[in-house]
């Protein structure tokens, strides 16, 4: 059995696992995919090859990913996918903090792979380049699941000039927070849950009027302002961060 664990804000992640599993199950192989969200202490995660994959914020990739791999037991063999804009080496160290845990935990490591989506924050690419973007990214998962099915391990060797941006990962921890605090609902605000219900961090509650109301546990992830169907909430401050009208993966599939 192999079990696909995903966490996915803008919805790049979340496309890139299906996929995987489409891959996979094509091959006969027994996958079953899962929103790490709606992971529940009771669930039986135990399997033979369990695949996270997860997004990366400013070169790694997040906190609530690397606290799941602290406590997951029972895997036999593990694989990390890293989704971020772009695959070249400032990217590479992304999945250490994985890499560490399991080292640390003893599971033996088969691939370890940082794989490239459309850009979803600052600089919105043209539907063209989003296309050639994606079509690289699904061939690069056709891969990824052959090497799955033929029992593939990869040699695992982070360059050092990668891993010196870790530290920047560790700062958007202090920071992220910022942003969060920072984030504010309109009036087109319906109060419609999907922001708060879905928040990796749980730092979005409802307020005594059932408003969106934020707390300093960000992670800068995005996901509420690219869910929000009304899109009612931006940031105060860093306007120029998310795009104005959100991001949507489909845009950039045939």
């Amino acid at each position: 059995m192999i079990k696909i664990i995903y966490l996915t804000a803008s919805g790049n992640t979340e496309y890139l696992a299906k996929y995987l599993k489409g891959e996979l199950s094509n091959q006969l192989a027994e996958v079953e995919i899962i929103n790490l969200l709606k992971i529940t202490r009771d669930m039986d995660l135990e399997c033979d090859h369990m695949i996270l994959m997860g997004s990366i914020n400013a070169f790694r990739v997040s906190n609530r990913i690397i606290r799941f791999a602290k406590h997951i037991n029972n895997i036999k063999n593990i694989s990390f996918i890293a989704v971020g804009c772009n695959d070249y080496w400032i990217n590479k160290a992304a999945t250490k903090p994985l890499v560490d845990v399991a080292n640390k935990k003893n599971i033996p490591i088969k691939l370890n792979r940082v794989v490239a989506m459309p850009v979803n924050l600052i600089h919105k690419m043209s539907e063209q380049q989003g296309k050639e973007v994606v079509e690289t990214a699904q061939l690069a998962i056709t891969q990824i699941a052959s090497d799955i099915l033929s029992n593939k391990a990869d040699k695992i060797n982070i360059p050092i000039k990668s891993r010196l941006l870790l530290g920047v990962g560790t700062m958007e921890t202090y920071l992220a927070p910022l942003f969060g605090i920072d984030l504010k609902v309109n009036k087109n605000c319906v109060s419609c849950g999907i922001c708060w219900k879905n928040c990796p961090m749980k730092n979005i509650v409802p307020s005594s009027e059932e408003i969106p109301k934020f707390k300093f546990k960000c992670s800068m992830c995005l996901g509420c302002i690219y869910k929000c169907p009304q899109k009612a909430i931006h940031p105060r401050l860093y306007k120029f961060i998310p795009f104005k009208d959100g991001y949507n993966v489909k845009e950039y599939l045939d």
